[in-house]
């Protein structure tokens, strides 16, 4: 049976629960729909082919050209609310990250985000394929079968929320892309789609206490231009990352902490100065989460 005939077998439960049960409210002959499963789409006349697909809603022009990622597209809209959880289960079940996914099936990161959030999904029925088999599954239980639903049962994974990387320090001179030492935390859809690339760093000391709880994640969107007033992420002179907001001037910068206390106090930084250590702005705070075990 082809992936084409499998679909439709799929489509049919999905709608009538049984192959029988759609037969006997159609009208269509058992014998007829089971010879489209044993002979297939190529090897079955209009005659049967025309009937079943107009109970069904398939688009029977696509078939009979036999452009299959159109049919698979066509279904892919009816099903698409379990390919995207199924991925994020599967990924957090094996502890899997969006990279090594990626680069398994040839796509970007981002793509991958995209698909879990249910902004985009694979056209071309190959690549869905090549996530099943990357997890061990077939083509149908992927898009089919709501594997995420056991997770939710169990509190470990929420529809509303996408993982994104947590860092515990960055430095400068160090890519995040060369990090593999990080975990994977959840963050709210919204913040996700907002801002697509970003990622988690925790937040140490009291400096930013007002904005930043000390041991809090703060969600940081990548830049390396600073923004007037805001507060960022960046490091001096090479060294660990910070959070501090920054305040542009005329020929530096300065470096303004948030606190509850009165002993952290602002840094002026004079480029014109020889010897002012450098700044390196790795991404603006939008946002933070609480670690599950924060004790209030």
């Amino acid at each position: 049976m082809g992936k084409a005939e499998q679909l439709v077998k799929v489509r049919i439960k999905d709608l009538y629960g049984s192959v029988a049960q759609f037969s006997r409210e159609t009208g269509i002959p058992y014998s007829t729909i089971n010879n489209l499963f044993t002979r297939g789409f190529g090897g079955s006349g209009l005659e049967t082919i025309a009937p079943i697909c107009k109970a069904l809603d398939i688009n029977l022009n696509a078939l009979l050209e036999k452009e299959e990622d159109k049919v698979t597209e066509m279904f892919l809209n009816s099903w698409w609310e379990n390919f995207g959880p199924n991925i994020r289960y599967l990924r957090r079940k094996r502890n899997t990250t969006k990279e090594e996914l990626a680069d398994a099936i040839g796509v970007s990161v981002k793509t991958i985000g995209y698909w879990e959030r249910g902004r985009s999904y694979p056209v071309i029925s190959d690549v869905v394929d090549q996530v099943a088999g990357f997890f061990g599954l077939n083509f149908i239980d992927l898009i089919e079968k709501e594997l995420w639903e056991d997770d939710i049962g169990q509190g470990l994974l929420d529809p509303n929320y996408t993982d994104v990387p947590l860092y515990d320090s960055l430095v400068a001179d160090v890519s995040r892309e060369m990090i593999t030492d990080y975990q994977l935390f959840p963050v709210p859809h919204v913040k996700v789609d907002q801002y697509p690339d970003s990622f988690l760093l925790k937040v140490k000391g009291e400096s930013m206490n007002k904005r930043l709880p000390n041991g809090c994640y703060a969600l940081i969107n990548p830049s390396t231009e600073p923004v007037d007033g805001k507060v960022h992420a960046l490091c001096v002179n090479g060294h660990e990352a910070i959070i501090k907001r920054v305040r542009l001037l005329e020929n530096g910068m300065g470096l303004v902490p948030d606190s509850t206390d009165p002993t952290f106090k602002p840094q002026l930084f004079d480029f014109g100065e020889e010897g002012t250590e450098a700044i390196t702005i790795i991404g603006r705070v939008v946002y933070h989460v609480m670690p599950f075990d924060y004790d209030y």
